[in-house]
């Protein structure tokens, strides 16, 4: 087949697009703006105005036609439910751009991370989900919006954890924690009745992060505060429900690949969550073998190796990842 194909991975801060000949050479690796719908001005009208103006970039600057390109895989967040992929297919379907597959952006890490081209991703980073595809080719996604879907996981969710369990110590005879030291020393606070007064005012003037308190949790369990390590189990227990429904609502057969991925999943500084995800899926499955790995590559890699597949040009997951990973 001649030609090309595209691999789109669209999230709420950037969205990296891969376009590659048959061969499987990437010819082209862009980044672009944000393609979450959610959080562009105008919902679908801004996410069509960035793809449009993202594809007619790529393609003009490669000297390619809408009608060369193959076969396309879009992963863009986002696409949580039935009507927003369709009305996203719409806006899609608007910039001329045909032949091509929607997927909410985590199927693209199984893609990205599984040798099999099968298995679940599960994403733990600035949120949660999780996504798998069946050898078969059976897709299933649990999660992926926040409370809404009882997520229990994220930046945001070990910050709030972090502040609560440090609360809890301070006016709940809650366990004693180290966290109270690192959290006081980030706001520059001695009493405890400054804690929640200085705490909100820094959140609410963007001189802090909620986020970027994850640090103090992986911190404090690396000194063993069991505190924050019940944090991070609790956090893996219920990540490993997740994973387990989606092994469960699909045919895996005997091997199951599981990818982590996400910056708590792959960059955490303690791996009490990992571990506990993993023991309470391994010991769910006990008549099958369940191999964990890290997502090296990017999630738009997974995208460009779906997109070849679909154009019939097969085993192509190492040749592809190696390009991204060079």
């Amino acid at each position: 087949m001649s030609g090309y194909a595209l691999g789109v991975d669209g999230g709420g801060t950037k969205t990296h697009c891969a376009l590659s000949d048959m061969s499987g050479r990437i010819v082209d690796l862009s980044e672009w703006g944000p393609t979450n719908f959610e959080g562009l001005e105008g919902g679908y009208k801004g996410l069509f105005k960035e793809l449009n103006a993202m594809f007619g970039a790529v393609l003009s600057k490669n000297g390619v036609g809408y009608d060369e390109i193959a076969r396309s895989v879009l992963g863009l967040a986002g696409v949580d439910s039935i009507s927003r992929h369709a009305k996203i297919s719409d806006v899609i379907i608007r910039t001329g751009l045909r032949r091509f597959t929607l997927v909410n952006d985590a199927f693209l890490g199984v893609k990205a991370g599984a040798v099999s081209g099968a298995g679940v991703c599960a994403i733990n980073g600035t949120g949660t989900s999780f996504a798998g595809i069946d050898p078969a080719g059976g897709m299933l996604h649990v999660g992926g919006m926040g409370r809404l879907t009882g997520d229990i996981g994220g930046g945001w969710h070990l910050g709030e954890e972090a502040v609560g369990a440090v609360y809890n110590s301070l006016y709940k005879n809650g366990e004693p924690t180290v966290m109270k030291a690192m959290l006081f020393d980030i706001l520059g606070v001695s009493r405890k009745e400054d804690y929640m007064d200085v705490l909100l005012e820094k959140l609410s003037d963007g001189h802090l992060n909620l986020s970027e308190l994850n640090r103090v949790v992986f911190k404090a369990a690396n000194l063993n505060d069991a505190p924050a390590i019940k944090i991070l189990e609790d956090m893996g227990a219920d990540n490993a429900r997740s994973v387990n429904a989606v092994i469960d609502g699909l045919d895996f057969g005997h091997t199951v690949e599981v990818v982590l991925a996400g910056s708590i999943h792959v960059r955490g500084e303690n791996t009490a969550a990992v571990d506990k995800l993993a023991d309470i899926v391994t010991a769910a499955h006990p008549d099958k073998h369940i191999a964990f790995t890290r997502l090296a590559a990017p999630p738009v890699a997974g995208a460009a190796v779906w997109a070849l597949e679909q154009c019939g040009v097969k085993d192509m997951f190492g040749a592809v990842t190696a390009q991204f990973m060079a």
